[in-house]
């Protein structure tokens, strides 16, 4: 077996894909409710793939079975590269298995905390990724929600997915593709969001201002603790004029207002030329930003969509909740960005991370 000083107690039945599919080895993810191995396939060791290991007890003591029902039906239906995908789900009498690829490279957060601040060379791609990703989500009719350096692993090129898909929401026509609820990590949330209002997917153009913030000025603490008052301390110094511009348009408080979320921005037909900058909502350095729930309107209009009633964006279908992305990849931070060649990851990362799981250790399955 290689590597492995496993034995054995089944053979595999190619019929059904279990547990004596695998042979798992060293632990690379915890959460609350159990752990991620890494693992190779009995009939293949040379595939390697990542096995969430999830305790069926636990889950239905918290309560959040809904969680990751939803998790196992996002990473089934999603294609994006940069988008974590679900390769097998099955379960024991304790356990829920859900297997994926394995991506080595670490997340975002880690490379934050060796590298500190990315250059705009990288952050750029990254960034780019990361519209991509959502792009895709959105036009599923799903909202993320849990946007953070954290939930973005790198794979062995340098290319980023998002994963932990737990809070995603799928947005149904029947409710106008909104929807309300608290989720999400304190400090990379929308505004709407924490404030229990109604919302679609501006909310992640939200989180996307502040993790790219995040990954060009290596501050993970934008907004304060949870409560009625929120303020940050933006630091511009090290950021170029286009990111600055980007950053901004993406964390105004009102989601209608939001870069991407404006009606304007839903009458701009796709381009590959770049957009003028959005100089009216740039801040000027060291601006302190109170986020009041005052400051929300009772009931944020929908902003997104193919038609229009006066003022109000009635989106017609999952894939216009997507629309917004057009004017966000035509903003003058991502220019030279070839987006075809990226969405096939033809494009080099700047950033080789070095592997996290060089081997992959098997434990005896007769204990699992």
């Amino acid at each position: 077996m290689g590597l492995c000083a496993s034995v054995v107690v089944t053979e595999p039945n190619p019929n059904q894909i279990d547990s004596s599919h695998f042979e798992y080895g060293k632990v690379v993810g915890k959460g609350g409710f159990g752990k991620v191995h890494a693992a190779m396939r009995v009939l293949n060791l040379a595939d390697v793939v990542a096995i969430k290991r999830i305790e069926k007890r636990r889950v239905l003591e918290a309560g959040v079975l809904d969680s990751i029902w939803t998790e196992r039906n996002v990473m089934s239906r999603v294609r994006s590269p940069f988008l974590l995908n679900l390769l097998h789900a099955f379960q024991s009498e304790h356990e829920l298995f859900l297997v994926m690829p394995l991506l080595r490279g670490g997340d975002l957060n880690h490379y934050l905390e060796v590298h500190g601040p990315m250059p705009d060379s990288l952050a750029r791609i990254y960034c780019a990724e990361i519209v991509l990703a959502l792009e895709d989500l959105h036009s599923l009719g799903i909202a993320y929600r849990d946007l953070k350096p954290h939930n973005l692993l790198l794979n062995e090129n340098g290319h980023l997915a998002l994963s932990d898909f737990g809070l995603c929401v799928e947005l149904k026509p029947e409710m106008d593709f909104s929807t309300t609820g608290s989720a999400g990590t304190p400090g990379f949330m929308a505004p709407e969001v924490m404030f229990g209002r109604r919302y679609s997917v501006e909310c992640d153009y939200f989180s996307l201002g502040v993790t790219m913030h995040a990954l060009l000025t290596g501050s993970q603490q934008l907004f304060g603790p949870t409560g009625n008052d929120f303020s940050s301390r933006l630091h511009w110094g090290c950021m170029s004029p286009e990111a600055i511009d980007l950053v901004s348009g993406l964390l105004s408080i009102e989601p209608s207002k939001r870069l991407g979320c404006r009606l304007q921005d839903h009458l701009v037909p796709c381009s590959d030329s770049p957009s003028e900058p959005a100089s009216d909502i740039i801040q000027p350095p060291d601006v302190h930003i109170t986020m009041q729930e005052s400051e929300l309107k009772a009931e944020p209009v929908p902003i997104v969509g193919v038609a229009t009633t006066g003022e109000t964006w009635q989106p017609k279908c999952h894939a216009d909740l997507a629309s917004g992305w057009a004017i966000i990849k035509r903003h003058p931070f991502f220019q030279g960005v070839d987006w075809e060649k990226l969405a096939r990851q033809e494009v080099d990362s700047p950033y080789k991370p070095s592997l996290k799981v060089n081997e992959v250790h098997c434990s005896n399955r007769a204990s699992l």
